[in-house]
């Protein structure tokens, strides 16, 4: 994934002429303000929601994701726990700065041709594909490795919140009700599971298509769904004294909120 960032920034840089000349262009589209102090709240991204919204987000995240947890859980020490939680925000820091250099270079590349104007593309989510493509097609390879990054990041994720999926299954429902359950039979059972998992993950990959933005379809289910449970998580640390049904209830009615809002 970083060497497909650097490919774009590097390629798309020399492209379009060096950084200055890049910067010009997004400062004569109006992309350069960089933080908005705008207190609206229907604006969508400003200093504001980016601060608040974001720690909250990225905060449940690093929280309380089990695929999260399960890495924390496999290190040997607390302070090992705690070095991983630092590395993991300082490299998700990084990978959104270099996220929004390949946005301003890719706005730099078509600043005076709108592909999606031009029907090149139909969607935005397809901006960047066509920008590798643009930029490397005469270099056998790296249109494969730019968007092989891509892949393998997505993928990575996906693979590893299959498997905590599954594994929260295994742990509290099926070892729950089926006590008896061998140890061999219950590895194949969490393979289907895991399996029937990948299955749904994909369908819903060929909905998103009909449904409007990646970015912003991720970020509404992670508010939906994310949100409930951290609350949950804080209802655990904060207030010792709730029980499991409690904490279901509000749990299921915040969710059922997150989707009527929505």
């Amino acid at each position: 994934m970083l060497i497909g960032f650097l490919l774009i920034i590097i390629g798309g840089t020399v492209r379009i002429g060096g950084a200055a000349e890049g910067w010009r262009r997004a400062k004569e589209g109006q992309r350069t303000q960089l933080v908005d102090f705008n207190f609206d709240p229907t604006v969508r991204y400003t200093f504001w929601t980016i601060m608040i919204g974001g720690t909250f987000f990225y905060t449940m995240l690093n929280g309380s994701k089990q695929a999260v947890i399960q890495r924390y859980n496999s290190c040997k020490t607390e302070r090992e726990a705690k070095l991983v939680a630092w590395i993991g925000i300082i490299g998700m820091g990084v990978v959104e700065m270099l996220a929004v250099i390949c946005g301003m270079v890719a706005f730099a590349w078509y600043a005076y041709c709108d592909p999606l104007t031009t029907g090149r593309i139909t969607s935005r989510d397809q901006l960047v594909p066509l920008l590798v493509m643009d930029l490397f097609h005469g270099v056998p390879g790296l249109p494969g490795i730019a968007i092989a990054g891509a892949f393998c990041a997505s993928l990575s994720s996906v693979s590893s919140l299959i498997n905590s999926l599954a594994a929260v299954i295994g742990e509290t429902i099926i070892k729950n009700y089926w006590t008896d359950m061998s140890e061999a039979s219950y590895t194949r059972l969490m393979k289907f599971i895991s399996a029937f998992l990948g299955l749904i993950s994909i369908g819903i990959a060929l909905l998103t298509s009909f449904l409007g933005g990646v970015i912003q379809i991720v970020l509404s289910l992670g508010g939906i769904f994310g949100g409930p449970g951290f609350g949950v998580i804080c209802l655990g640390v904060f207030v010792p004294r709730a029980d499991a049904r409690s904490a279901l209830s509000g749990l299921i009615v915040a969710v059922i909120v997150g989707l009527s809002w929505r």
